[in-house]
């Protein structure tokens, strides 16, 4: 596909394109085989600085367009799917805090991704699939806290991420209008409950 994109992707497209045929592609083969996490090859990848592609320049980030991000995703699809997917999905999971955050979160959130993280955005659920209006996860108010309950799967970066943002029902009666998202960071301690 043609991409119109900015400069500052154009000189970024070359680069992600020689940095994916050369430490990607083959690697990433490999390591789908004996399903270990390719930490060198994300590693090299935070170095060039492509985890923060959609982070804006105010808090740090390359802060690049849609349409120059689209490019360079797609680039580095083009040597491996789940490269590409991890990097843009760290993007997805940054986005609902950039939209509704407040100013401290953004900055906390954007910072965790220009220091080397990754974020995680948990919708999917065990029976619901990706759909809201069958999501089970609850957030119920606890004194200035929520204590969130329910499963997540198939959440891409879960294992890896700096901070998650966790989609919940905070009133159910509103059906999807009634779903907040939360910014949770790693490491967050667990409420313990007993019945």
């Amino acid at each position: 596909m043609s991409y119109l994109i900015s400069e500052e992707g154009q000189e970024l497209l070359g680069t992600v394109k020689e940095f994916c045929d050369k430490e990607v592609k083959e690697q990433c083969k490999e390591y789908d085989r004996t399903g270990e996490w390719p930490k060198k090859i994300y590693d090299k990848a935070v170095k060039m600085q492509l985890h923060m592609l959609e982070v804006p320049k105010k808090y740090g980030g390359i802060g690049l367009d849609r349409i120059s991000t689209a490019a360079l995703f797609e680039q580095m699809a083009m040597a491996d799917a789940g490269f590409a997917t991890t990097i843009s999905a760290s993007g997805l999971g940054l986005k609902p805090v950039l939209i509704a955050g407040t100013e401290e979160q953004k900055k906390r959130a954007c910072k965790r991704i220009v220091d080397g993280g990754f974020s995680a955005f948990c919708l999917t659920e065990p029976g619901a699939g990706s759909d809201p209006g069958s999501a089970k996860t609850t957030a119920v108010k606890d004194g200035d806290s929520y204590v969130l309950n329910g499963r997540k799967c198939f959440i891409t970066n879960g294992g890896v991420a700096s901070f998650y943002c966790i989609a919940a029902m905070t009133d159910k009666s509103a059906g999807t209008r009634g779903m907040s998202m939360f910014y949770v960071e790693k490491g967050t301690p667990r409420p313990f409950h007993r019945p």
